[in-house]
Order: C-alpha cells, then structure tokens, then sequence
C-alpha cells in the first residue's frame, strides 16, 4: 500500500554513526518533502527548516514514521515505545548484519522515492514478561521483539528451571537458561543456541535451551497462543531474566516466570517482494 508520511521521526544510533554522516545525509533528503522530527541531543541539526526537536515522549507520538539508523539492537531498542503506540518502523542499515533492517546506507538518496512507492507492512509478534515472587508481582508489562531468556547470571553451576505450557508440565532444564523466541528471533540469540530459524510471518515462539545438561534436550516450537511458566531454582544473583538482550530482573529461589504473546506487535516496513527466503540468503549466506 501506499502511505502519506507528513511528520518523520530520525532515530540514529550515535555508536554507530559518530560523526553524524548518515543522519545529516538522510535529513537533508526527507526535508525536500516531509518535516523532520529528531530529539534533544541533536537539536543542533534543526538548523534548517522543516526540522524540529522534540522531546522523548513526543518524538514517537507525533511522528508518522520512525526510521532508524544503526544495526538490530537499535530497531529492537525503538521497538517497545514504537509498537505501543502503533508507530511504523523501518530501518537503515549500520551494523554488520542488520537482519531486521530493510534499508542499507545506498538507499538514502533514493529515501523519498522509497517512501512514496507501495510498501509491504511486517506486522511482527512480541512477547510479554511478568515476574512472581511469593504470589506478589514484581515485574511486569516489559515487551520484547525478538526474545525472552532467563540465563545464568555469572560464575560456574548450572540453574534449573521447571517449564510449564499452559499448565502442563514441558521439561526440567539443567543448563545456562532457556530462549523463549518470537519467529523475528529466531535468527538471532536462539539460532546461535542451536534453536530453528522460523519464517517472520509465523505466530509461534520457541523454547530453546542453553548448553543444557542433558543429551535428550532439544529445542521446541509452540503456538503463538500459549502461556509459559517457568519456575527457577537459583540462589539469589544467580539467574537473570532479559528481554531483547537487556536485563530487566534478577531472578530469586522459586520465582515464577510468565512469558506469551504481546498484545502489541512491530510495523516494519518492506520493500514489495522482498520474501522471507530472500531476505534470509542475503543477510546470512555470508555471515
């Protein structure tokens, strides 16, 4: 379909792009037709017209579109706010593989064109996560992209985890954790743990041990629909629950972990025809 993008927010990666080289190109080429939006750190770039600083919560709220420059962990970094608020994503390239990424830093001079033309819309699923501690809630309302782990903090051992899928019993892990993927994430910190790469348009998410302590343990593919528990046995500082690779919780002795499907999901936009099996050989035949 085609969108009417009037207000576009440009999220950079300030790691990646330092000096700013891409940002200031790609907002020199969105201004000849659309007004820019950026945030306070980059208020010297609204030197010109059509360009506007906003603050952090506005930044998403008012934009009709979010574009991000930098590699995967800046779109799943801009995901949450995006998808609460039903925002578009679509990102340009920085990093080394940027497998979520659409754009590479070549398409910036083409940006306008990109944008005016037909674009597919990805509607991605996410997971949720809530944390249990003597009946109480502790944690809750943190959605991911890609995954939820709980993994072993630091130090030797192993941490035992009980999962159950909607109330039944699954397995008993020994190991360093457990991957719960979202079909997005499954290319990334489940397929390095030996989980399967699933097709992006799945409702599914797997369950994928780490180094488990057993010969029989494999990964597991589930109904997007399902409700995990997993209840840990750790002493204290020695699991950690993270979602999208950012701790959010350490775990304690009989802590309950409840993870499954967001209500939220991530818009990213693609360029027409590009498939699951092509974007997956381009981006990993060479890794």
């Amino acid at each position: 379909m085609k969108y009417n993008f009037k207000k576009i927010a440009v999220l950079p990666n300030l790691k990646r792009d330092e000096d700013l080289r891409y940002t200031k190109d790609l907002i020199s080429y969105l201004v000849r037709e659309h007004s820019v939006l950026v945030r306070e750190e980059l208020a010297h770039l609204a030197d010109r017209e059509r360009v506007f600083v906003s603050d952090e919560i506005r930044f998403f709220s008012d934009a009709d579109l979010i574009i991000v420059l930098g590699g995967d962990g800046s779109i799943l970094r801009a995901s949450g706010k995006a998808a609460r608020l039903g925002k578009p994503l679509v990102g340009i390239n920085l990093g080394h593989l940027g497998y979520i990424a659409e754009l590479e830093t070549s398409d910036i001079p083409k940006i306008n064109e990109i944008l005016s033309g037909e674009l597919d819309t990805d509607e991605r699923t996410m997971i949720e996560a809530e944390v249990l501690r003597n009946d109480d809630t502790v944690m809750s309302d943190f959605i991911a992209l890609n995954d939820a782990a709980i993994v072993r903090a630091s130090g030797l051992g192993v941490i035992r985890t009980e999962l159950l899928c909607d109330g039944v019993p699954v397995y008993n892990y020994r190991g360093d954790g457990i991957i719960f993927a979202t079909a997005t994430g499954s290319s990334a910190y489940s397929m390095s743990a030996g989980g399967p790469v699933m097709d992006t348009g799945l409702d599914c998410i797997s369950v994928t041990p780490i180094c488990a302590h057993s010969l029989r343990c494999r990964p597991i593919v589930f109904s997007g629909e399902s409700l995990f528990e997993v209840k840990s046995s750790a002493s204290p500082d020695q699991a950690r629950l993270s979602l999208d690779g950012a701790e959010v919780c350490a775990l304690e002795d009989n802590d309950t972990v409840r993870i499954k499907k967001s209500r939220y999901v991530t818009r990213l936009l693609r360029m027409p025809g590009r498939s699951f099996c092509s974007v997956l050989y381009r981006k990993m035949s060479d890794i």
